[in-house]
């Protein structure tokens, strides 16, 4: 048993805020006898009843505000031993202070090779999603529940029943043990990726832009530099998920997984650069579901003749991408309909109403997301190996909550002024060297968003890690469709620029299309190299007849 925790948001006084207690549950008959229990709901034996019941009385004389326990029958048994002194608290359970899940190890007896077994075995939870779920936990419940009704009531003491891994890692959490140093976190930052080495024109955009030297090499720097801060933001923001727990990596990576985008999105929008934004939107959706999942695809048929991902999340996803696809369907129809010559007014309501609808549908898929995970993680708790999830397995955290937050800020901001020289240069680089700005919007910009994302999708599909490569690919594509084309609609609104969900025909059909093909390629869970073939070949003819019509088009307008 151990205390800890003692002196939360007390400061170092002698009567601490909230007194927390970690219990591990009594002896099993498994624990006698070294088998993996995990998730497995075993029973106390005679001795963990007597150590319960020990327990139980000193904790007789202790006033106990509240009991968290974990759901299974040998951590409630040694809860239900304290609380016979305490009748008036009740048990509050929870299964996200289980015990780490083993898999098809639970139950067998722990050997001189299992460690190497659980390196390898893909039934086992990953010790960095053991890690979030508890952590997440704990930041939800007693740093958020419990922490609030200490400072309105005044000092509580809670007690928490659980397992012996359990406490581990919220000893080490709290102690901040393994925790990276300021100095670990940002020699990692820096000089973890040698994709880094591309910071260099970050400087260089800014003085190219001051100084204004020549039009292509501020268009050439700030595009050169935002490859690089794009990889930053991502890293950042990964390291802070893998620490705050399911719920709140859900709403981290929902605000900043496009950040880039925003963020460009946002500056062209400002310069009143309405073509720009859309363009490069529709580029960053037909990249991600072509381009990427299309490489991906044939990566992992590199190794293998088939490779699975969930079925039921790719299904949810095919048919919310649907969903944005027809909205922009639509505007296109009512234009047709109406005629060019009636204004905007009308397709200004239609895209804006349309992008308040598409957040709140945002949020509900979000919120599905998640509760799909915990489906599936119960799954996994039940037995069924199939439904294990093929995350990060077993990573070390590379920088520390504060520093990745701090980190966050930072190329959030730098990220802001490089996008804004960007679209600031755009306008003269296109008129100078004949260059569409479609064509910069729908072709060039995407590289800049995407290209390490591009680069670690390949290489998740290569390693058979394809939930990871779908969320990337298709997750990213869902998320510029649903979120941040509303989000900049929605902006421009407030700014006084008319942005809509119009989009020229051609562009209107073309991504239908796409949308179509992918659909039909990812509803059974399964892909190949051939599949990746149609998609890579699907956006190369798109970009060759994109690529044509906009510069016809920049011959025949030459103003």
């Amino acid at each position: 048993m151990s205390a800890l925790a003692e002196e939360l948001a007390a400061g170092r006084t002698n009567e601490p805020l909230m007194r927390v207690y970690l219990v591990r549950h009594g002896e099993t008959q498994e624990n006698r006898d070294g088998i993996i229990q995990g998730h497995k709901n075993t029973v106390l034996n005679e001795t963990g009843q007597e150590q319960a019941r020990i327990v139980g009385e000193r904790f007789r004389e202790t006033k106990i505000d509240i009991l968290y326990t974990s759901d299974l029958t040998r951590a409630r048994s040694t809860a239900e031993a304290i609380l016979a002194h305490h009748p008036e608290v009740r048990a509050e359970e929870y299964k996200e202070i289980r015990e780490r899940g083993f898999g098809d190890l639970e139950g067998t007896i722990y050997g001189p090779n299992t460690k190497l077994v659980m390196a390898s075995d893909p039934t086992i939870e990953p010790n960095a999603s053991f890690n979030s779920r508890i952590v997440g936990w704990w930041n939800e419940r007693i740093l958020g529940h419990a922490l609030s009704k200490a400072k309105d009531n005044g000092p509580m003491t809670v007690v928490v029943t659980t397992h012996g891994g359990v406490i581990r890692t919220l000893a080490a959490f709290i102690k901040a043990e393994g925790e990276p140093s300021w100095i670990q976190s940002y020699r990692w930052f820096l000089f973890g990726n040698y994709f880094n080495v591309l910071l260099v024109f970050v400087p260089l955009s800014a003085f190219a832009h001051y100084l204004h030297w020549d039009v292509s090499l501020r268009f050439s720097f700030s595009f050169l530099a935002i490859m690089p801060l794009a990889k930053l933001l991502g890293d950042s923001t990964e390291q802070m998920s893998a620490r705050l727990g399911q719920t709140l990596a859900g709403l981290l990576n929902a605000s900043f997984g496009n950040a880039v985008e925003i963020i460009v999105g946002i500056a062209a929008l400002l310069q009143d650069e309405l073509r720009i934004v859309q363009t490069s939107m529709l580029g960053s959706i037909l990249s991600n579901i072509l381009l990427v999942l299309g490489c991906s695809f044939v990566a992992g048929g590199l190794k293998r003749l088939e490779s699975h991902f969930k079925a039921t999340a790719a299904q949810a996803s095919s048919s919310l991408m649907t969903l944005a696809c027809i909205t922009l369907v639509i505007p296109a129809a009512y234009q047709s309909a109406r005629g060019e010559s009636d204004g905007n007014e009308g397709l200004l309501i239609i895209s804006r109403g349309t992008a308040i609808i598409l957040l709140l549908v945002y949020v509900a898929y979000i919120y599905f997301q998640l509760k799909l995970q915990d489906g599936l993680s119960d799954s996994v708790e039940n037995g069924s190996p199939s439904a294990v999830t093929p995350q990060e397995e077993g990573e070390e955290a590379k920088m520390s909550v504060a520093a990745a937050s701090v980190s966050l800020l930072i190329v959030t901001v730098v990220t802001s002024f490089c996008a804004d020289y960007l679209v600031a240069s755009i306008g003269e680089f296109a008129e100078r060297y004949h260059v569409p700005k479609a064509f910069i919007g729908l072709i060039l910009l995407p590289i800049v968003a995407n290209a390490a994302e591009h680069v670690t999708s390949v290489w998740m599909a290569f390693e058979d890690k394809m939930d990871l490569t779908m969320t990337i690919s298709v997750g990213s594509s869902i998320q510029i469709a649903s979120f941040v084309v509303p989000l900049l609609v929605i902006v421009g609104w407030i700014s006084g620029h008319e942005l809509t969900l119009y989009f020229a025909n051609f562009e209107t059909i073309v991504l239908f299309a796409s949308v179509l093909l992918v659909n039909t390629l990812i509803q059974d869970g399964k892909s190949n190299y051939m599949e990746g073939l149609m998609l890579v070949s699907l956006y190369l003819v798109i970009s060759l007849a994109c690529t044509t019509l906009f510069f016809a088009s920049a011959h025949m307008n030459p103003g």
